[in-house]
């Protein structure tokens, strides 16, 4: 994830402000971790599905609720042991 040189040191400036040096240590991860929360909660109310998906890589993503699931899909998904 890129962030904007601006916003680096935007970043630095207030964490600086805020907790000292180690706010400046500190200032780009956790502009980071805003940047990619801010832009997931944006997809989400906007309806978008991203370019690839935030889940683990045993995971899938879930489908729309206007999209139906493939007849492969269901089959894997319905059997599990119980």
């Amino acid at each position: 994830m890129k962030l904007n040189p601006l916003t680096v040191i935007v970043a630095i400036l207030i964490a600086v402000e805020l907790a000292g040096i180690l706010g400046a240590l500190l200032a780009i991860p956790i502009a980071s971790m805003i940047q990619v929360i801010a832009r997931d909660l944006w997809d989400h109310r906007h309806g978008r599905l991203k370019a690839e998906p935030t889940v683990g890589e045993q995971h899938q993503p879930a489908l729309p609720e206007n999209e139906p699931m493939a007849a492969d899909t269901l089959s894997t998904t319905n059997s599990r042991p119980v």
